[in-house]
């Protein structure tokens, strides 16, 4: 029973009531209105809700779409770049050495080199390093191996760190090239090293993408090779200029002595003429070379390889680089004589670019005492017309040639010198008869009184025809004595022995 005042309440509709006429709702219920009003009062909005939807779904397909486009147009560039790249083990070293003709007792007389290329005597580290220790009980030979500290101080200041690149120097070299401006020395010893080995495949030209494979190779390389074995490649390839390939080479070229002998100073004027070895030429541009030896020698006193003192004492030392050329070149009758035979037996690839030690059996001292004698002789001679001469001394007991000379001078052009008289094929004239009798004695128990026949004969010859001698005097004596036929050099005898 309702109270007074109160309204009857009345139920809802669907149950019950909660107290105000309306039916009570659940969570679901309740979100599901709010959408329904949300779709009845804002359109707009809803589109471009779902506008933005697909959008963002459009975008996230896009970006994996291009991600996979990017890692495969990666892929593709990576494979361009490196596809015809060679293995770090095969490359085109340089291959020719040169090769050096001694006389019996090591002393040297030539060296022979192709002209195409030039000189060049490889060696390894550790031949390197064991001479440098056997010097180190003399003052006066060089206890540090100069040309290697030298070398990174000109070339690549961080060699033993690196990864065969330099980042920063290659950053530092892009920014300037971007910015229209020219620079060098972004190369490592390891990248320059690259260059020399595969010339066809790396190229010279001035481009990002040789830059590029370029540094791939050298990364290889490190990876492949220990730096000693890197080091050693280069300076046994780099032109240090005057047809010098390698620091031996150009040891032997410029100061006529071995890469283990170089003091400081001389190491430091070699490793700075690799970068432009004509510019440089200390026998040509000595002014520009020390110029460029200072250079390396400041490098290296900021690496603390040397102390400042050192460096101006080195600077200080009187130098006097030479030409090789025509240096070794003694008994060159005698040389050419070898050579002949070597390119007989050996092959001019072996005898031009092998890099042969051939010890002779000539001996210099004596050479030298041979030329010395024809030389006098020919002008003792020269009132009567003679303007050469020619002389070989043996051994008798087992042949071997000491000297050797084939002219008075080989470089007379006058008296066609370099024409070895001693090796042509020349007529003998009677200075044969002598010999020829002497076999008839040895042979046909022939002697000095057996009786010979000199009277006109002619001989059918095979292959050669009709023979018919004469001697000189056109006369003929009949029966006469061996010692007689000598006597009177007559040729009809001389043709029976």
């Amino acid at each position: 029973m309702a109270r007074h005042g109160q309204k009857k309440r009345t139920p809802g509709r669907g149950g019950r009531t909660n107290g105000n006429g309306r039916r009570p709702a659940n969570g679901a219920a309740v979100i599901l209105a709010r959408r329904r009003r949300a779709r009845q009062r804002h359109p707009m909005t809803n589109a471009l809700l779902r506008i933005a939807a697909a959008l963002a779904l459009t975008l996230a397909l896009l970006t994996f779409v291009g991600a996979g486009v990017a890692a495969a147009a990666g892929y593709l560039g990576w494979s361009a770049l490196t596809a015809d790249l060679p293995s770090p083990d095969r490359f085109e070293a340089l291959e020719f050495q040169t090769t050096k003709i001694y006389d019996r007792n090591w002393v040297l007389l030539s060296e022979v080199t192709d002209p195409a290329t030039g000189w060049r005597t490889a060696i390894s580290y550790e031949e390197l390093m064991d001479h440098i220790r056997q010097q180190q009980n003399d003052p006066n030979k060089p206890h540090r191996a100069w040309i290697i500290d030298a070398t990174i101080a000109a070339e690549d200041q961080t060699f033993w760190t690196n990864p065969g690149v330099e980042p920063r120097a290659i950053l530092r070299s892009l920014i300037f090239n971007l910015s229209g401006e020219s620079t060098s020395g972004a190369s490592t010893i390891t990248q320059q090293l690259v260059r020399m080995l595969y010339p066809e495949t790396i190229g010279t030209e001035r481009t990002y993408r040789r830059k590029i494979r370029e540094a791939i190779m050298a990364i290889r390389f490190t990876q492949r090779y220990s730096k000693q074995e890197i080091l050693m490649m280069y300076l046994n390839n780099v032109y240090y200029g005057n047809r010098a390939y390698g620091i031996d080479a150009a040891a032997q070229a410029y100061f006529n002595k071995f890469a283990w002998e170089l003091t400081l100073a001389e190491a430091s004027m070699l490793a700075g003429l690799p970068q432009a070895p004509s510019v440089y030429d200390p026998t040509k541009n000595f002014e520009l070379a020390k110029a460029r030896q200072r250079y390396v020698l400041d490098r290296m006193v900021e690496l603390g390889m040397i102390t400042r003192a050192e460096a101006d004492q080195a600077f200080a030392e009187p130098l006097y680089p030479q030409s090789r050329e025509g240096r070794y070149n003694k008994a060159p009758h005698f040389v050419n004589f070898v050579l002949d035979y070597l390119e007989t037996k050996y092959g001019p690839a072996a005898v031009y670019r092998g890099g042969l030690m051939v010890r002779t059996t000539l001996d210099l001292s004596a050479q030298q005492a041979a030329e010395e004698i024809v030389k006098r002789r020919v002008q003792q001679l020269a009132p009567y017309r003679v303007d050469n001469g020619a002389l070989v001394a043996m051994l008798p007991w087992s042949g071997e040639i000491i000297a050797m000379v084939g002219s008075a001078d080989f470089y007379d052009d006058t008296i066609d010198g370099q024409f070895n008289v001693t090796t042509a094929e020349r007529q003998p004239g009677s200075a044969i008869k002598p010999i020829t009798y002497l076999t008839a004695f040895e042979k046909a128990g022939w002697y000095p009184g057996t009786i010979v026949f000199d009277y006109a004969k002619v001989w059918n010859i095979p292959g050669f025809g009709r023979y018919e001698p004469k001697n000189a005097t056109g006369q003929h004596f009949g029966a006469i004595t061996v010692r007689e036929a000598l006597a009177n050099s007559l040729n009809i005898p001389a043709l029976q022995a």
